[in-house]
C-alpha cells in the first residue's frame, strides 16, 4: 500500500450503493471504443500499463470492514485484467449480437470493491484493421472529465510508443489533493444557502409516466437509453439565444428539462439534480484524475405567467450562486431540506458535458468512435456538446416503458424549439408537445362525429311505437306493456300534465318504484315538454323535501302506497294507480310538444360540496345521442331483453331504458320480490331470458364473488354485461373470465358523470391472452359517438400521453348546467377551446385519468375528495356538513376506505369540548338526514385532525379504522434516561440527521439499511466499548433495547439460537415464525412485522452463518435445518398450534417444518409460502423436464424468451457457484452461506403435507416461471389456499404490497381466535 485516505461524499454514496443495493451492475460504466485504425496491440497494452502506474486512482480499492468510516487504499502496483478476443470469423450481425451479450455479462460481473484494480479491459479483433475495446470500470474511480483525461493521455502515450519514442506528460496531480481540499471546507454558510433554496419544498417531482410498480426484468435488460441530435437549425437558434441571454447551453437545457418535469409531475415547483464538475473550485482540479463531480438540487418555479427571459435569468443566478456551495454532500442538503428521511429530494438528474471524446483531432482520432454504456436507477438527461447537441435519456426499464421515454425526448426537443422561438414570451405560451402527439390527443382520438336524430325523447319513442306497436316495450313481473299501449297511456298522461301547466322549464317529480307506471310516467312528462325529477322512495324525508323545494316541482307522479311519504306542502300528488286514464275527454294522440332537443329532459340530483346536492339539467339532445351511440355500441336490437336494475335516482337507469326502446327491445324491471341472493337473482334472470345486464360495478362485484364461490354459471340467454358507476378491478375481471359461460358474454366497462349524460367512454377488453391477464385495472376506454375527451393540466393544457391529468368532456352529452346554481355551472361547465365552435362547452369532471399509448383512458382517482360508494357519487363535504350539525361534534372529516370487497365511508370527528359524544346517537341522527350510502360505516373519534404544513386537513393521514394510527401508542419521543441511552441516541442522530430520536424509535423503522447497520455497530463498539452482531441489532433495534443489552440488563445475544424477535407487542396474539431466504437475513420481514404487531408476536429465523461466525450447520440440508429450527422454536413455544412461514427459500424450509411438526403430533395453524416456486416439480426426469421447459419457451413472445434464457442462466450460475464454493479459499463467509443455502434448496425434494399450505403468489411472475398458478406445489398438500399479492418476487414484502400479506395473516388469526381455536 502506498497511500490510504478518506472517500469523497460521492464515492461514499457509490460504494454504499454497490455493497448493499440488490441490483447488479450498479455504478458500473463501460467505455466502448470502435476503431478502424491499424491498432498496434502491444503499444496499446503498454500505454495502459504506464497510465495505471501514473495515476493513483487507477490502483485504488476500498476498505471498510472494522472501520468507522470507509477508506480508499492505493496499491503500489497492479495488473489490469485484460482479455483478448478474436471474432474475425463471425458475420457482422453475429459480432453485434455477441457484443451486446458480452457487454451485459461484463457489466453484471461487477467488481470486488476491496481488490484493485477496479477496472478491466477487453480487446476484440473484428477485422484486420478493426478493433473494439471495452474499458469497464467502477464509477467511484472516475467522472466524465477524468475519463476524458485518461483517454487523451492514453492515446498520447500510445502514439509515442508506436512511433518509438518516450511520451512526454506533465506531472500528475494526485486525487488525494482533492480529498485534502474537501477536509478544509466549512459547510456552515452552505447550510443557510440550501435551507433558503429549498424552503417550503414539500413534495418531490415523481414522474407520473412511470409504471405503478417495478416490473421484473433480468438484470442485463434493465438499462434503457434513447437519444437524438438536436437539428442543426435548433442548435444554431439555441446558441444565438444563449449568447443573447449571456448563459450557457447547459442553462437552456436545464430550463427545458425543468419545464418537462413540471408537465410529467403535475407540479409547478420543480426540483431536479444537476451534476456539476466542481473542478474550477479545486486547486489544479482540471488535471485531476478521479471523481470530483457532485450532484446538487436545482429548483425552478414554472409559473405560466412568468416571462421566458426572467425564467432563464433566475436559473442563471442560481447557477452562479451555487458555485460556492457545490461541494456540499447530498446527505447534508437532504437533511436541511426538511423532507422526511427516505423521501428523495429529486428523482431525475441532468448531466451536461461541454466536451466529447469523439471531438475531431485529425489523424487516427477520426477513426475512433467512443460510446459510454451504463445503467441507472434515476431518470438521467445527458447533454453532450461537441459539433452539435446530443441529448440522451438514460432510464430504468423496470420503471419506464421505452416508448414513454422516447416521447419525453421528443417533448424536450419541442420545448427547446419553443424556447428559442418564443424567447420574449411567457412560459404558458410555450409548446410542450410535438405536433403529432398533440394531433393524436385532440383530433385523432376524438374523431367520433356521426349523425343522430334531431328529436326529443318522446318523439324518438313515438317513432318506434309506430314501427313496432305490438312488440313488448316494458315488463314488470307479470305485467307487460307493448310499444303501442305505452304510447297511448303516456300520451294520455302527457295531455293531463299539459292541462296542469307542464311544459318546457317546468319540473314534474316521480316518486315511483319499478313498475309499468314508472315507464308511463317517464314518457308522459317528456311528451308534455317538462323535465322529470326522479325521487327514490328509500331516501330520507328531509332529502326528498329538499329536492322538491329546490326543483320547484308542483306535481308528483306516484302510487297510493308511496304517497304517504309526501309531507311537503305545495305539491300535488298524481296517483298513477287510481284510474286517472278513465277521463273520456282524454286522447290517445300525443299533445303538441313544445319542447326542443335542447330543452331539459330530466333533473338528476348529485352530491354537492356545500352540503346540499345539486340538480343536473340533462337535455333531450344528450339522451338521444346516448340512445343512438349505445344502440350501435351494444348492438341492441328487438330481440334484446335488457335488465332495469338501477335505482331511478341513479343515472344508469337512463341507459338501461331509453337505448333499449330506441332499438325496439324490452326493458325488464328487476323483480325485488324474488330474493336478493346472487343465485336467486340469476335464476330469475334466466327465467326472464335477460340478454343484457347494464349494472353498477358494485353489484357486478357481488355477482362475481357469488358465482366464484358456488361455481354456478351465467344465464344461457345473457350475451352482454355492461358495468359502470365506479372503478372496475383487474382481479374481478380475471375472476369473471373464469366463470362458466363468461367466454360467450361480452363485457364492457363504461364511465361517465351525470353531467355528461350517463356514459362518455366504453372499454371492451381483448380476448384473454395466453401470456396471461394484464397487470393493471381495466381502462375506461375511448369516447362514444359525438363525445370529445381532453386530459388537461391545471392550466387547461393537454398533458403528455401517460401523464395523469383532469378529464374534461365535450360534445353532445354535456348537460346544460346545474339547476338554479349559476356560480357552480360557470365553474364546472367551461368554454371548450379545442372544439372550433364559439358556443361549445366542456365539463370539468374532477377525475384524474391518463391516456395509454393505444388511446385508451385509465381512471386514476379524484382530483378533489369526491368518491364513489356503491356506484353513487358522494361528496365528503356534504356528509361532513351533516355530521357537524350534530351537537356533540366540533369538527368532522370523511374519507373512503378501499377494501377488496368494495369501498366504504369512514367518518372522523373531533367531539365538541362541552358535549358528550356518542357514536350511536350520531348514527341515528344521520339516518334521519342522509341516504344509506352516505352514512359512514364507522366513526372514529380523535382529539385533533392531522394537518398539512399549510394548516389544512391532511385527509391522507387520517388513520384507516382497521389500522392503528402511525402515532398511536408510539413512544418514540421519550428522551434518553441514562448515559448509555444518551450515547446511543447521539449515534442514532448522526445516522439519521434532522430527526428527533426517542429511546423507542426502531432503527429499521427509521430507514436503517445494511450500511447504516454497519455504521451503527461500528460506532457502538468505539463509543460504548462493546461489540454487537447484526443479529443482536435485529433483536434489539431501539435505543432502549440496545442500552439494556450493553448494560447487561437485556437478554444476551443467545449465540445458540437462530431466532430473532422482530415484534413482541401483541397482547394476546400467537407467535409467528418467519424463516430466512437464501440470503440468510430476516430484516426483509421488518415491514411485515410492523403491520402485524397488534396481532402476532413475530420472530425471524436467521440462517446459520449469518454473523460471519463459524457455525456447524452451514451447509446442512433442508430437513436438518427444519429439525434445528423446530427445536429452537420449542424453547419459546413448547406446544402448538404453530404459525410459520417464509419467503423464497424460507417457504421451502417452512413447508418441511410443517411436515415435521405434523410427524411430532403438533398442530400447525398456518404454513405460509411467500412466492416460492417448487423447482423439484419441474419434472422428475431430465428429458421430461426439458420437454416441459421447451413447450413453455415456445409459448413466450420474443422479449420473454430472452428473459427466460437470462433467468435460467442466472440460476445456473448460482448453482455452479454453490457447487464450487466449498473448494474455494477466497470466498467470504456470507457468500459461502448463501451458496450453501442455494445448494440445499436445489437438492430438496418435498414430501406430502396432510394439511393446508397457504401460498401467497406474486402477481408478476418471472418469464422463466412455468404457467402454474400453484407454483409447482400441486399435490404436495391436502389443501392449497392461493392468495394473489400485487408486486413481484422481490417487492411483495415491501410497501405497499406487504399490507395485503398482513391483512390476510391478520384475518386468519382473528378468525381462528373468534372460533375459539
Amino acid at each position: 500500500m502506498t497511500d490510504c485516505y478518506a472517500l469523497s461524499p460521492m464515492q461514499g454514496h457509490m460504494l454504499s450503493a454497490t455493497l448493499y443495493d440488490q441490483r447488479e451492475g450498479t455504478y458500473i460504466q463501460q467505455l466502448v471504443l470502435r476503431t478502424s485504425e491499424n491498432l498496434d496491440e502491444d503499444a496499446y497494452r503498454n500505454a495502459w500499463t504506464r497510465l495505471i502506474a501514473r495515476h493513483d486512482i487507477l490502483r485504488t480499492a476500498f476498505v471498510w470492514q472494522n472501520l468507522e468510516a470507509p477508506l480508499q487504499r492505493v496499491e503500489p502496483a497492479v495488473t489490469m485484467p485484460w482479455a483478448d478476443l478474436d471474432w474475425r470469423g463471425l458475420t457482422r450481425a453475429e459480432q453485434e449480437s455477441r457484443f451486446d451479450a458480452f457487454l451485459a455479462d461484463d457489466r453484471l460481473r461487477g467488481f470486488d470493491m476491496a481488490e484493485a484494480p477496479l477496472h478491466r479491459l477487453s480487446l476484440i479483433r473484428i477485422a484486420e484493421d478493426e478493433h473494439w475495446a471495452v474499458w469497464t470500470y467502477h464509477h467511484a474511480l472516475l467522472d466524465g472529465r477524468a475519463r476524458l483525461i485518461v483517454m487523451e493521455e492514453l492515446f498520447r502515450v500510445y502514439q509515442a510508443l508506436r512511433d518509438g519514442h518516450e511520451p512526454e506528460l506533465p506531472p500528475p496531480t494526485p486525487y488525494r489533493n482533492y480529498i485534502g481540499s474537501l477536509e478544509s471546507l466549512d459547510f456552515a454558510a452552505s447550510e443557510d444557502y440550501w435551507r433558503g433554496l429549498l424552503a417550503d419544498f414539500e413534495e418531490p417531482n415523481r414522474i407520473l409516466t412511470a409504471l405503478p410498480e417495478p416490473r421484473p426484468l433480468p438484470p442485463a435488460h434493465t438499462g434503457g437509453l434513447v437519444q437524438a441530435w438536436a437539428p442543426v437549425a435548433l442548435y444554431d437558434a439555441l446558441q444565438e439565444l444563449a449568447k443573447k441571454r449571456d448563459v450557457t447551453l447547459n442553462t437552456l437545457v436545464q430550463a427545458a428539462w425543468g419545464l418537462l418535469i413540471a408537465r410529467h409531475s403535475g407540479l409547478d415547483d420543480v426540483v431536479f439534480g444537476a451534476t456539476r464538475s466542481c473542478r474550477k473550485s479545486v486547486p489544479e482540479g482540471e488535471a485531476i484524475v478521479g471523481p470530483i463531480i457532485n450532484t446538487t438540487p436545482v429548483r425552478l418555479k414554472t409559473d405560466p405567467a412568468k416571462s421566458v427571459a426572467e425564467f432563464i435569468r433566475e436559473l442563471r443566478r442560481q447557477h452562479l450562486s451555487v458555485r460556492e456551495h457545490e461541494h456540499t454532500p447530498m446527505a447534508r442538503i437532504h437533511a436541511w431540506s426538511g423532507l422526511p428521511a427516505g423521501l428523495p429530494l429529486f428523482t431525475t438528474i441532468v448531466v451536461f458535458e461541454n466536451y466529447h471524446v469523439v471531438k475531431s483531432r485529425g489523424g487516427d482520432w477520426d477513426k475512433r468512435r467512443f460510446e459510454l454504456k451504463e445503467q441507472t436507477d434515476h431518470l438521467i438527461l445527458a447533454g453532450y456538446l461537441a459539433d452539435g447537441l446530443l441529448l440522451k435519456i438514460e432510464y430504468d426499464r423496470r420503471l419506464f416503458e421505452d416508448d414513454a421515454v422516447e416521447r419525453m425526448l421528443q417533448q424536450l426537443l419541442t420545448i427547446l424549439e419553443s424556447l428559442a422561438a418564443h424567447a420574449d414570451g411567457q412560459l404558458g405560451e410555450l409548446r410542450t408537445l410535438p405536433d403529432d402527439e398533440l394531433r393524436r390527443l385532440l383530433v385523432e382520438w376524438n374523431d367520433t362525429g356521426t349523425s343522430y336524430p334531431e328529436v326529443t325523447l318522446g318523439e324518438l319513442f313515438s317513432a318506434k311505437a309506430r314501427h313496432t306497436p305490438d312488440a313488448i316495450a316494458v315488463q314488470s313481473g307479470n305485467q307487460c306493456l307493448s310499444y303501442g299501449e305505452l304510447e297511448r297511456r303516456s300520451n294520455r298522461l302527457a295531455a293531463l300534465l299539459v292541462g296542469k301547466g307542464t311544459g318546457p322549464g317546468s319540473v314534474v317529480a316521480l316518486l315511483l318504484d319499478r313498475s309499468c307506471e314508472l315507464a308511463v310516467g317517464l314518457l308522459g312528462v317528456l311528451k308534455a315538454g317538462g323535465a322529470y325529477l326522479p325521487l327514490d322512495p328509500a331516501y330520507p324525508e328531509d332529502r326528498l323535501a329538499y329536492m322538491l323545494e329546490d326543483s320547484g316541482a308542483r306535481i308528483v307522479l306516484t302510487r297510493t302506497a308511496l304517497a304517504d311519504a309526501l309531507r311537503h306542502s305545495g305539491v300535488e300528488p298524481l296517483k298513477l294507480d287510481t284510474g286517472w286514464e278513465t277521463d273520456p275527454a282524454g286522447s290517445d294522440e300525443a299533445p303538441p310538444c313544445r319542447a326542443t332537443p335542447d330543452d331539459v329532459a330530466y333533473l338528476m340530483y348529485t352530491s354537492g360540496s356545500t352540503g346540499l346536492p345539486k340538480g343536473v339539467m340533462v337535455p333531450h339532445r344528450g339522451v338521444v345521442n346516448l340512445c343512438s351511440a349505445m344502440r350501435r355500441r351494444y348492438r341492441l336490437g328487438p330481440h334484446d331483453r335488457v335488465l332495469q336494475y338501477a335505482s331511478l335516482s341513479f343515472d344508469i337507469c337512463v341507459e338501461e331504458i331509453y337505448p333499449t326502446w330506441h332499438a325496439g327491445g324490452t326493458v325488464v324491471f328487476r323483480d325485488e320480490t324474488q330474493g336478493h341472493s346472487v343465485h336467486e337473482f340469476l335464476d330469475w334472470a334466466a327465467r326472464e331470458r335477460i340478454t343484457v345486464f347494464d349494472i353498477p360495478t358494485a353489484f357486478w362485484n357481488e355477482l362475481v364473488r357469488g358465482l366464484g364461490t358456488s361455481g354456478a354459471g351465467l344465464p344461457a340467454s345473457l350475451r352482454l354485461t355492461v358495468v359502470g358507476g365506479e372503478k372496475a378491478s383487474r382481479a374481478m375481471l380475471e375472476a369473471w373470465n373464469r366463470l362458466p359461460g363468461a367466454s360467450r358474454v361480452s363485457w364492457l366497462n363504461t364511465y361517465g358523470p351525470t353531467e355528461t349524460t350517463v356514459t362518455a367512454t366504453v372499454y371492451q377488453p381483448p380476448q384473454p391472452s395466453p401470456a396471461g391477464p394484464p397487470a393493471t385495472d381495466p381502462p375506461i376506454g375511448r369516447p362514444i359517438d359525438n363525445v370529445r375527451l381532453y386530459v388537461l393540466d391545471r392550466h387547461l393544457k393537454p398533458v403528455p400521453i401517460g401523464v395523469p391529468g383532469e378529464l374534461y368532456i365535450g360534445g353532445a352529452g354535456v348537460a346544460k348546467g346545474y339547476w338554479r346554481r349559476p356560480e357552480f355551472t360557470a365553474a364546472a361547465f367551461v368554454p371548450d377551446p379545442f372544439a372550433g365552435e364559439p358556443e361549445a362547452r366542456m365539463y370539468r369532471t374532477g377525475d384524474l385519468v391518463r391516456y395509454g399509448a393505444d388511446g385508451q383512458l385509465s381512471f386514476m382517482g379524484r382530483n378533489d375528495d369526491q368518491v364513489k360508494i356503491s356506484g353513487f357519487r358522494v361528496e365528503p363535504g356534504e356528509i361532513e356538513a351533516a355530521i357537524e350539525r350534530h351537537d356533540g361534534v366540533a369538527q368532522a372529516a370523511v374519507k373512503a376506505i378501499e377494501t377488496p370487497s368494495g369501498n366504504y365511508l369512514a367518518g372522523y370527528v373531533v367531539p365538541a369540548p362541552d358535549g358528550r359524544f356518542d357514536a350511536k346517537d350520531l348514527e341515528t341522527f344521520l339516518r334521519d338526514t342522509l341516504p344509506e350510502h352516505e352514512i359512514p360505516r364507522v366513526i372514529v373519534a380523535m382529539k385533533a385532525f392531522p394537518l398539512t404544513p399549510g394548516g389544512k386537513l391532511d385527509r391522507k393521514a387520517l388513520p384507516d379504522p382497521a389500522t392503528p394510527s402511525a402515532t398511536a401508542g408510539a413512544a418514540g419521543a421519550a428522551p434518553p434516561r441514562n448515559g448509555t441511552e444518551r450515547q446511543l441516541a447521539a449515534i442514532f442522530e448522526e445516522l439519521f440527521p434532522a430527526r428527533s430520536i426517542g429511546v423507542r424509535d426502531n432503527f429499521f423503522a427509521l430507514g436503517g439499511d445494511s450500511l447504516r447497520a454497519f455504521q451503527l455497530l461500528t460506532r457502538i463498539e468505539l463509543v460504548c466499548g462493546q461489540r454487537l452482531s447484526f443479529a443482536a441489532l435485529a433483536r434489539a433495534a431501539t435505543v432502549e433495547q440496545l442500552a439494556a443489552l450493553i448494560d447487561g440488563r437485556g437478554k444476551t445475544e443467545a449465540p445458540n439460537t437462530h431466532i430473532v424477535p422482530l415484534s413482541l407487542e401483541a397482547a394476546q396474539g400467537p407467535a409467528l415464525f418467519l424463516v430466512h431466504g437464501v440470503g440468510g437475513s430476516v430484516h426483509w420481514y421488518h415491514a411485515l412485522a410492523e403491520w402485524l404487531k397488534a396481532d402476532f408476536d413475530v420472530y425471524g429465523i436467521q440462517s446459520p452463518g449469518i454473523d460471519d461466525d463459524e457455525d456447524d450447520m452451514v451447509g446442512a440440508d433442508i430437513e436438518c435445518l427444519a429439525r434445528l429450527y423446530i427445536s429452537e422454536i420449542k424453547t419459546i413455544q413448547p406446544q402448538g398450534p404453530y404459525w410459520i412461514g417464509g419467503h423464497s427459500m424460507g417457504g421451502i424450509i417452512a413447508f418441511e417444518m410443517a411436515r415435521q411438526f405434523h410427524a411430532l403430533g403438533d398442530e400447525v395453524a398456518l404454513v405460509a409460502n411467500f412466492d416460492n416456486w417448487n423447482r423439484a416439480a419441474d419434472a422428475p426426469g431430465f428429458a421430461t423436464k426439458l420437454l416441459r421447459l421447451a413447450v413453455h419457451f415456445l409459448k413466450l413472445d420474443t422479449p420473454d424468451k430472452l428473459r427466460f434464457l437470462r433467468d435460467k442462466m442466472q440460476w445456473a450460475k448460482q448453482c455452479l457457484n454453490a457447487r464450487l464454493a466449498p473448494g474455494r479459499a477466497d470466498i467470504r463467509p456470507l457468500e459461502r452461506m448463501k451458496a450453501a443455502n442455494v445448494k440445499a434448496a436445489y437438492r430438496y425434494t418435498p414430501g406430502f403435507y396432510p394439511g393446508t399450505l397457504t401460498l401467497f403468489r406474486a402477481r408478476q411472475q418471472a418469464a422463466s416461471a412455468l404457467d402454474d398458478p400453484l407454483l409447482g406445489w400441486n399435490g404436495l398438500a391436502e389443501n392449497i389456499d392461493v392468495v394473489e399479492v400485487a408486486g413481484n418476487h422481490y417487492t411483495l414484502l415491501g410497501e405497499p404490497h406487504v399490507r395485503t400479506l398482513a391483512d390476510e395473516l391478520r384475518r386468519r388469526a382473528r378468525a381462528r381466535r373468534s372460533s375459539g381455536r
